[in-house]
């Protein structure tokens, strides 16, 4: 990933709850891990959520279940 390059988690409505990349990662990087909470202590119901990925010109949302 490049600067400004992000991957963000939504909820059902669209509205964002995560940021959980944003910046540079090591090009080896092939997994990112979201353990269910948007702050500390905080976690997720169990439903249906996305997730957006944006690095330069390239753009996919996909669905998590939790």
């Amino acid at each position: 990933m490049e600067a400004g390059d992000e991957m963000v988690g939504f909820d059902g409505k669209g509205q964002k709850m995560k940021t959980l990349v944003n910046g540079v990662l090591n090009t080896n990087n092939r997994e990112i891990v979201w353990d269910g909470r948007v702050d500390p202590g905080k976690s997720v119901s169990n439903g249906l959520y996305f997730y957006r990925i944006h690095l330069g010109n390239f753009n996919q949302t996909k669905i998590i279940i939790n």
